[in-house]
């Protein structure tokens, strides 16, 4: 998927995820501090919503860390599932959307530096001029 279609799926993506996750924590009565995912879903919920809304120079980056926190986040979520016998598909389809997401983001990512630099690696630390002896 090209770059610049990227982003707006990528924002869609995170709203369809943040908005129910958001809603089933209250929906379920799952909304206190003794459920083991209450944080990390209001987190990943936050962090998704926040990085849809920013321009698109700051959104690339905080959804690509939302997605890759919300992959693992609900990938536990489905392994909790199935440890308990109770597998739920669309937990599964969240964790794989997610994961997707982060990955095409971190590509999309990749192929913007290599392309801004002519495929060159470069490095974040300043070049030291060394002293010939």
């Amino acid at each position: 998927m090209p770059g610049s279609r990227l982003l707006p799926v990528a924002r869609g993506v995170a709203v369809a995820v943040s908005v129910p996750t958001f809603a089933y924590l209250f929906l379920r009565d799952n909304a206190h501090l003794g459920n083991p995912f209450f944080v990390p879903d209001v987190v990943l919920c936050a962090v998704l919503l926040v990085g849809a809304s920013l321009p698109a120079r700051a959104a690339r980056p905080a959804l690509t860390f939302g997605f890759v926190f919300a992959a693992g986040v609900v990938s536990t979520a489905v392994f909790d599932y199935v440890a308990r016998d109770s597998f739920n598909g669309l937990t599964l389809i969240v964790a794989v959307a997610c994961l997707v997401m982060g990955v095409l983001l971190i590509a999309a990512g990749t192929a913007t530096t290599r392309s801004t630099t002519g495929g060159r690696r470069v490095s974040a630390a300043p070049r030291v001029a060394r002293r010939s002896r």
